[in-house]
């Protein structure tokens, strides 16, 4: 019986963390307006970030991980990091094979990073779970409402720290300095454990307890977060300004057709038309259309990236990027056409 219902707190502990790290992805990627990552690759960032705490706690013991107050964050933020490296180099060996890629940007990095960082923290409560026999102590001594709060601390925090890495990441895969694409990730990997070892400290530095100590966590939480949260909003203003700047000569070419340009430069009649195809159950035509603006968009980034390439072979890479996004756009704009007012026939996102 005392097995029975320890598998059963478990699992509650397990389920609790996918809930907890499906909330915070789909804020991340709510809040990455002009263009939403793919949820293939989200997951690809998901399960690295998993692989990334598996290998950490079969190589590092759990006293050190849990107790070390540097230390114990070091490793887990080397994992994180090594799993989001992993990530970066599929998303890499992907956009060779197809000739452009999902991953360009601040904006871009922050939201694989965070997914990252929670796909470790999964990773780490399955782990736990496996490997103690507390689960059935803490069912007792805890409440569902503690539970919730305390795991929606952890997550935030774990997908801080991922994000803290992949923006680093996102800015190193368009720095114009092919060396910089080597020294940013190893700053990020840094500044990551850097905001962990002041969380440690923070939240755990002292045997403050109650209102004091959930004041310090959420110190250590916002600090960073404010950080990330200003330059998220910056690149969103770049991003922006790069789809007006730099789309506005495809309406001649027809790469970008008027309509589809005052959308791509107006977000909220963009998210009307997406609605308006989502909320008349056309599902076909609402997927359509958001790959064909996420195309677009990505067609608008990378020509703003070759504004500020001085490399020629840098250039010659990046106009044959933007020349199979056109080709690409073209393709989905067919797509559109065939698919809207279809209902729900095969909605790929």
């Amino acid at each position: 019986m005392t097995l029975a219902l320890g598998q059963v707190d478990s699992g509650y502990a397990l389920a609790l963390a996918v809930v907890v790290a499906a909330i915070y992805i789909v804020l991340v990627r709510f809040l990455d307006l002009n263009e939403k990552e793919p949820l293939w690759a989200i997951g690809v960032a998901f399960a690295f970030g998993a692989v990334g705490a598996g290998a950490v706690h079969l190589l590092v013991d759990s006293t050190t991980l849990s107790l070390n107050f540097f230390w114990g964050p070091f490793w887990s933020e080397t994992g994180r990091f090594l799993g989001l490296a992993a990530a970066v180099g599929v998303f890499t060996g992907i956009s060779r094979w197809r000739g452009f890629s999902e991953f360009a940007g601040l904006l871009d990095g922050i939201v694989y990073g965070t997914a990252a960082g929670l796909g470790f923290a999964t990773a780490e409560v399955l782990v736990r779970e496996l490997s103690t026999s507390s689960s059935l102590i803490d069912g007792v001594t805890s409440s569902p409402g503690s539970d919730l709060w305390s795991a929606l601390l952890t997550g935030l925090s774990d997908g801080m720290f991922g994000a803290i890495a992949g923006a680093f990441f996102g800015v190193a895969v368009i720095s114009r300095h092919k060396s910089m694409r080597w020294v940013l990730p190893l700053a990020g990997f840094l500044a990551a454990v850097g905001a962990h070892v002041l969380y440690t400290e923070l939240a755990q530095g002292d045997a403050l307890a109650g209102g004091a100590a959930t004041f310090r966590k959420w110190l250590a939480l916002l600090l960073p977060l404010v950080a990330l949260g200003v330059v998220a909003v910056m690149d969103l203003k770049r991003e922006s300004e790069a789809i007006k700047t730099n789309l506005a000569d495809e309406v001649a070419a027809g790469v970008v057709t008027q309509n589809e340009y005052e959308a791509l430069t107006n977000l909220g009649r963009r998210r009307s038309e997406h609605m308006s195809h989502f909320f008349g159950f056309d599902f076909d035509g609402w997927a359509a259309l958001r790959s064909l603006h996420n195309l677009q968009v990505q067609l608008a980034l990378a020509k703003d990236r070759l504004h500020h390439e001085t490399d020629p072979a840098g250039r010659a890479e990046i106009e044959a990027e933007c020349a199979v996004l056109r080709g690409t756009i073209a393709q989905a704009r067919e797509l559109y056409v065939a698919r809207r007012g279809r209902g729900n026939q095969g909605v790929t996102v």
